[in-house]
């Protein structure tokens, strides 16, 4: 009878082990990445990374309209000046650290639905490792990575590790200048970007006035790229189906779809891109600089 009831005993003690075991395990294993909508010209991007169930790696960053490198690497490096011109008490990179921080220890971003002070998304209840407080909205990060843990693992690739990739051509006889940049997560190209700057100097009138390619602010014209500018551009009203950005995000996302770069003919245009007229050497040169084709 001792034998029998031990026997049920530890019956018991393996199934609720069992039990606890499959909870631990609240993701499947993999990278997971999500992207957000553009604001003010940075477009947030968050990775996710699960092992044996739990998350011990997180990410979040974003990259600009205008190629220019990981807004993280940015903020390292000074260029993103939150404390220089913001006011704020610490870096931004150093306040996304801290919602990083938070969710690996906390393994479930909808638990920070309660400790939002504002609908802005601001909190109360994170501080960097300097103790300094966090004054950016931290939503975005918990809203993306809720977003890229319900979606399926990116598969590994063949780009090699997670990182922003960008590379840049000279400028052209007419001043533009043409820029790529490429999120890989887990080996794969989740995003790519083809945009040229106007780097000619402001010319406010005469024979050579410039000004549809800058935002003048007073004395200060700051030049804008082919995607800021957009319908300004002006294809469509030369009789082009699609204006320039468009015919970029088609040939962005042949990347992405095909992990792999069109063909170009002789006379530099993409084959087997349809509705792309615009000559797209520059990306194709561009890619193969990224990544050493």
């Amino acid at each position: 009878m001792k034998k029998r009831i031990l026997l049920v005993v530890m019956a018991l003690m393996l199934a609720v082990s069992m039990l606890v075991g499959c909870s631990a395990a609240k993701y499947k294993d993999g990278v997971y990445f999500a992207q957000g909508e553009t604001s003010n010209n940075w477009r947030p991007y968050v990775v996710v990374t699960v092992e044996k169930g739990k998350i011990v790696d997180a990410i979040w960053s974003a990259t600009n309209t205008v190629p220019q490198g990981d807004k993280v690497a940015i903020s390292e490096n000074g260029g993103y000046g939150m404390v220089a011109y913001g006011a704020a008490k610490s870096e931004w990179h150093e306040q996304a650290k801290a919602a990083e921080d938070w969710l690996v220890k906390n393994q479930d971003p909808a638990k920070f639905d309660s400790l939002y002070t504002d609908e802005e998304g601001h909190t109360a209840a994170l501080t960097t490792d300097s103790g300094a407080s966090v004054s950016i909205h931290v939503s975005e990060f918990f809203t993306l990575a809720a977003q890229a843990l319900a979606s399926e693992p990116v598969p590994a690739g063949q780009y090699g590790e997670t990182r922003v990739v960008t590379a840049k051509g000279e400028p052209s006889d007419k001043g533009w200048q043409d820029l790529a940049e490429f999120i890989v997560v887990n080996g794969t190209i989740v995003s790519a970007n083809y945009d040229a700057l106007y780097t000619n100097e402001y010319v406010a009138e005469g024979d050579g006035a410039n000004g549809q390619y800058f935002v003048v602010d007073g004395d200060k014209a700051t030049a804008q790229s082919k995607d800021q500018i957009k319908e300004g551009y002006g294809m469509t009203a030369a009789g082009s189906t699609l204006e320039w950005y468009q015919q970029a995000e088609l040939l962005e996302q042949y990347v992405v779809d095909n992990q792999a770069m069109f063909t170009v003919n002789a006379d530099g245009y993409a084959d087997g891109v349809a509705g792309v007229s615009v000559h797209a050497i520059g990306f194709y040169s561009l890619f193969n600089q990224a990544f050493g084709k």
